[in-house]
């Protein structure tokens, strides 16, 4: 196994969220199989995963291998993205005793939001393989 590295962090946020917000919240933490809720606003808040820096794609030697972590994250990211599309489309098929709908403006903003951060986070693997290749080709090239 790896070590790991303690992060210091030192500064401390605190916000208020309503019972709706906070079982909104806790739902969506469980879902991604986090559990702290610190480590998954965290890793939402600063642009997605926490196993992906640059800085671990720069430590690893091997192409291969490099590509197959990206592969693997992107793989993760469509498994999210799948289940948000799944909660999204149950929820579209509820209603309430009244017949109205059981989604609501709020609740459907926050399911293209995250749709919107899954779609972020693949588009900056992406940009991270590009520029993986980028650096592999210049450096065969200097021969």
């Amino acid at each position: 196994m790896g070590t790991r590295t303690a992060i210091h962090r030192d500064h401390k946020i605190t916000i208020r969220l309503s019972d709706e917000e906070m079982e909104q919240l806790d739902y969506m933490m469980q879902r991604s199989g986090y559990l702290s809720m610190s480590k998954y606003i965290r890793t939402k808040c600063l642009g997605g995963r926490t196993s992906m820096s640059p800085e671990s794609l720069a430590d690893n030697n091997s192409v291969r291998s490099q590509v197959n972590v990206l592969s693997a994250e992107i793989s993760k990211i469509g498994a999210n993205y799948n289940l948000v599309i799944k909660d999204f489309k149950n929820l579209l098929s509820q209603t309430k005793k009244d017949g109205s709908p059981v989604i609501n403006t709020s609740t459907s903003t926050y399911y293209m939001q995250q749709l919107y951060t899954l779609t972020l986070e693949v588009k900056t693997l992406v940009q991270q393989f590009i520029e993986m290749v980028k650096k592999e080709l210049k450096e065969s090239t200097k021969v």
